[in-house]
C-alpha cells in the first residue's frame, strides 16, 4: 500500500488487540518516521510502547471508549500555532506511513491520563495529543464528511490538482470531525488555509490545519504548493 491509498483506507481505531503486539520491524519504522520529524521541524516526538497506564487510568479514555491502547507516540511540539501545525503536518505522515505498514492509529487530544505520560517536554514545548498505535481488533470505519465545496467554495473552478488536493482533505481525521479548515484557490500555486466559523474543538485548530495540508500536499505531489 502506497501513501495515497493509505489515506482512503486509514480510519481511526480506537479498540486494540493486545495479543498482537508491535514487530520490532514496526517500531524501528514508526521510530524512523518520528526521528526523521523531530530533525526537520524541530519538534520532540516520542514512541512509548508497551505502557497501559496513559489510557487504563483514564475515565476519560473509556468514555472515548478507548480499550488495549499499550503504545502512544507523543506529539511534544513547541507551544505555538506554528509549531501545533508542524506537530499535525509531521504527525500525520507518521500515521500514513502507519497505516501503509499495517499499523492502525487515532489521533488523541482529551482521552487519555497526562499524569501517566512519560514524554520528555523541554521548556517552551506542550504534550499536544497523543497518535496511538497498535493493531486495531479492526481497521475502524469511514465516518461522515462534509462536501469539497463545504471546504473549498473554489472547487469547481480551481485547476484540477487543487480539487485533488480538496478530495484528499476530505479523508483527513479532525477533532470532534469538525473539518474545519478552509481553503482557497489563489492563482498559480498558491493557496491558502484558513479557519472555516466553527465553534467545535477550537483548541485543536492549527493541529488540524497541519493534517489537512498534509492531504493536500501528497495528493498533488507534482505541484509545489505555496501556502500563503
Amino acid at each position: 500500500m502506497d501513501i495515497r491509498e493509505a489515506i482512503v483506507c486509514r480510519h481511526s481505531v480506537r479498540q486494540y488487540d493486545t495479543a498482537l503486539p508491535l514487530t520490532p520491524g514496526e517500531v524501528s519504522l514508526l521510530r524512523c518516521g518520528i526521528d526523521k520529524a523531530n530533525r526537520e521541524a524541530g519538534l520532540r516526538f516520542s514512541l512509548v510502547t508497551d505502557e497501559p497506564h496513559a489510557f487504563g487510568d483514564s475515565l476519560m479514555a473509556r468514555y472515548g471508549k478507548f480499550s488495549g491502547v499499550m503504545n502512544y507516540i507523543c506529539v511534544t511540539a513547541p507551544d505555538t500555532p506554528e509549531g501545533a501545525v508542524a506537530a499535525g503536518r509531521h504527525g500525520q505522515r507518521i500515521v500514513l506511513e502507519a497505516r501503509a505498514a499495517g499499523i492502525d492509529t487515532c489521533w488523541v487530544g482529551l482521552s487519555f491520563h497526562k499524569k501517566s505520560v512519560t514524554a520528555d517536554i523541554p521548556k517552551g514545548f506542550r504534550l499536544m495529543a497523543l497518535i496511538s498505535v497498535g493493531h486495531g481488533i479492526d481497521h475502524g470505519k469511514p465516518r461522515r464528511s462534509r462536501t469539497p465545496r463545504d471546504i473549498s467554495p473554489d472547487y469547481d473552478t480551481a485547476p484540477e490538482w487543487f480539487r485533488q488536493g480538496i478530495d484528499s482533505v476530505m479523508y483527513a481525521p479532525s477533532a470532534l470531525n469538525s473539518q474545519q479548515v478552509r481553503f482557497r484557490y489563489l492563482g498559480d500555486c498558491r493557496v491558502n488555509a484558513g479557519r472555516r466559523f466553527s465553534l467545535l474543538a477550537g483548541g485543536y485548530y492549527h493541529i488540524d490545519k497541519g493534517i489537512a495540508m498534509t492531504h493536500f500536499e501528497l495528493a498533488c505531489p507534482e505541484i509545489k504548493v505555496e501556502w500563503v
